[in-house]
């Protein structure tokens, strides 16, 4: 969409995002099935700060993003809109854009790019501007040369790319900073890259992904410790009541506009409450805090 009179630059990246979304994708299963994917409060809260915070020279401030959040908040819809929004409209800035979907579990990753490719063959303008393969698993834009691709774990197999958007799903799972490494340093030659993080909590301490949360958290307190890193978190304290509704929210934020089932959360609470061998999933899965 044109730009409307009046509105700056970077609440315009925001609004053709949004427009982008509620226009051309909808969601694919469950309750919402075929519905126009309009953004969740906090999905709007993100890609306002990520897409509509600009530079004094225009261009985007934020380079790298961690998005900690409880499960079925709707990240991985977040995720594949953003990847099919820079496939389909910010390669034509980005020419030859290269757009990874990548996990150590390639499977994992394959979730973000099956919601993307279900969302192209649902709409009849997508599915005529963008070329989809199965094997290897990519989807392409021929007018820009772009590229939407999922990746396998291995370290090596990343020599040469030239990323513009990363996506690393559930981070917690890396066994090490080599690969989120790599690929940051693969968008060394892109105007505004993006690598994108998100996870839920873990248990180990001792991992790559425990360290990259606290590192935003410290950004969270004082973000000249990095400016062009936005931490996005959302947790429960690990010292709260873990089976105090009120503070679901805080790691659930879908749950105030009714996209997270409050009913479900309420069930597998009672399954934890009553047998504590289920209470680590559901404070690390649902409230995401880091336990054993």
């Amino acid at each position: 969409p044109s730009k409307p009179a009046g509105m700056d630059e970077g609440p315009y990246q925001v609004f053709k995002f949004s427009h982008f979304c509620k226009t051309d994708l909808v969601h694919i299963s469950g309750e919402f099935n075929n519905r126009p994917f309009i953004l969740d409060a906090w999905q709007l809260a993100l890609a306002t700060k990520l897409l509509g915070t600009l530079n004094a020279d225009g261009l985007r401030q934020y380079r790298k993003c961690l998005v900690h959040i409880g499960r079925r908040n709707g990240k991985s819809t977040f995720a594949a809109a953003l990847a099919l929004y820079w496939l389909c409209e910010e390669s034509f800035r980005d020419q030859g854009s290269e757009i990874y979907i990548l996990s150590t579990d390639e499977k994992q990753a394959r979730i973000i790019f099956r919601i993307c490719r279900v969302m192209v063959l649902k709409n009849r303008h997508l599915s005529n501007l963008l070329q989809i393969r199965q094997s290897p698993a990519n989807i392409s834009n021929p007018l820009t040369h772009s590229l939407l691709e999922v990746l396998s774990s291995k370290v090596e197999s990343k020599a040469g790319r030239n990323a513009s958007l990363v996506i690393i799903d559930e981070t917690k799972s890396m066994p090490s900073r080599e690969l989120y490494d790599v690929m940051e340093t693969s968008q060394g030659s892109r105007r505004e890259p993006l690598m994108l993080s998100l996870s839920t909590s873990g248990d180990n301490e001792g991992s790559f992904y425990f360290e990259l949360l606290n590192y935003g958290r410290k950004v969270l307190l004082d973000p000249s410790i990095d400016p062009t890193f936005l931490p996005v978190i959302y947790e429960v304290d690990r010292e709260a009541d873990p089976f105090d509704e009120e503070l679901w929210p805080l790691a659930n934020p879908a749950l105030t506009g009714g996209y997270r089932s409050i009913e479900e959360m309420r069930s597998y609470a009672k399954k934890a409450r009553n047998d504590p061998s289920w209470e680590g999933t559901f404070r690390r899965e649902y409230l995401n805090q880091w336990v054993s």
